[in-house]
């Protein structure tokens, strides 16, 4: 049931948990609650702000995702950030079609900016006697910090979800018109048809204009245009959903090597022989070993609970995650 907030009391007490007095403490010096880290990626570093776990203000973010955030109601075409949806769920609808095309949004959540926060979010705050919207003022600056919406804070995934919202149903209802499938997965964008205007560019020009009424821009260096077939993240679209070679080939080699010391069992030698590998990351000590084969382990999960348990597809994946589970019980040893 969508929850809007109509007295002060109720925004405090239900929606925050906590007490007036309590957040503008916390409000003089919110900063302190970020630590800020950078994150590799292809090109370079991602910088997030990270929360402090259990902190005041954790807390509080916390009881306004559950209170609040999670009472909006997400289009079905919406996958990232949802509650029991998953990259490959992202992917199903796209299955069987010729054309595909895949958009980026730019910047994603540091384009979301306390004024689009506050003409998104001011239709949930209604507070007839209060003219001044101190308390929708008040929630932007507990989800925000310097003037953006943080990558790390625990409301940004939901909140960024709500603030595209009225994008994602004027694209899908453009989509429409052309038989054109359309899903998301937090800034990746991706389109499928039956239907070669998909590749036209009037069409990339229309989702544009649509991204721009909230301010939100394309990638220009990430558009993807494919035919009867696409890979994305190492799932490969076709007639079904399968991982891609290049995907599981460090995996492989990985367990390949765990596999190999097994009866000699020299932590500095595996992690010497996996940095040597190839591998496109390095592991620096057993715990971080863990964390890769388990990363894996859940991405591999997800791809198996949409697969045919008789098909080729799926005897081979749960061949790779007993293998996994194999090997973390060993570093476990």
């Amino acid at each position: 049931m969508q929850i809007y907030i109509y007295r002060e009391d109720f925004f405090y007490n239900k929606i925050l948990s906590t007490s007036k007095s309590l957040v503008e403490e916390l409000q003089k010096d919110k900063d302190k609650y970020y630590t800020k880290r950078k994150i590799p990626k292809k090109n370079g570093f991602r910088t997030i702000n990270c929360l402090e776990k259990n902190s005041a203000l954790s807390k509080i973010q916390q009881s306004i995702r559950i209170n609040f955030l999670n009472t909006v109601s997400i289009p079905n075409y919406v996958f990232g950030f949802v509650s029991g949806q998953s990259y490959s769920d992202y992917l199903k609808p796209h299955v069987g079609r010729k054309y595909f095309l895949r958009l980026d949004i730019k910047n994603f959540f540091e384009n979301i900016t306390i004024d689009t926060l506050e003409s998104v979010f001011s239709y949930y705050f209604r507070l007839n006697d209060n003219t001044n919207n101190e308390e929708l003022r008040l929630f932007i600056d507990l989800v925000t910090l310097d003037g953006k919406l943080p990558q790390g804070a625990i409301t940004s995934p939901a909140v960024s979800n709500i603030v595209f919202r009225q994008l994602d149903i004027r694209i899908n209802k453009y989509c429409e018109k052309f038989n054109i499938i359309y899903s998301r997965y937090a800034d990746d964008l991706l389109f499928s048809s039956d239907n070669y205007y998909l590749h036209n560019d009037f069409f990339i020009k229309k989702i544009k204009y649509i991204l721009s009424a909230r301010g939100f821009e394309i990638n220009k260096n990430k558009i993807r245009y494919d035919q009867d077939s696409i890979s994305l993240n190492g799932f490969v679209i076709e007639d079904n959903i399968r991982i891609s070679r290049s995907k599981l080939k460090g995996l492989s080699n990985v367990l390949f090597i765990i596999d190999k010391h097994k009866n000699d069992f020299d932590m500095t030698k595996i992690l010497s022989d996996i940095n040597n590998s190839g591998l496109n990351r390095e592991i620096e000590n057993k715990y971080k070993l863990q964390n890769y084969l388990a990363g894996y382990r859940a991405f591999l999960l997800q791809f198996l609970d949409s697969e045919n348990p008789e098909d080729h597809n799926y005897k081979k994946i749960s061949k790779y995650i007993t293998r996994i589970q194999n090997s973390i019980e060993l570093l476990r040893g």
